[in-house]
């Protein structure tokens, strides 16, 4: 699926999960799927 997205979607989505009050949470649901 990574090869799909472009470098800078993926750079826009980690800065917002990481603007998140709790990233961590958001990370491991991301894990889980």
């Amino acid at each position: 699926m990574l090869d799909t997205i472009s470098g800078d979607r993926i750079r826009y989505e980690l800065e917002c999960i990481l603007k998140e009050e709790r990233p961590e949470k958001v990370l491991h649901r991301a894990k889980e799927l």
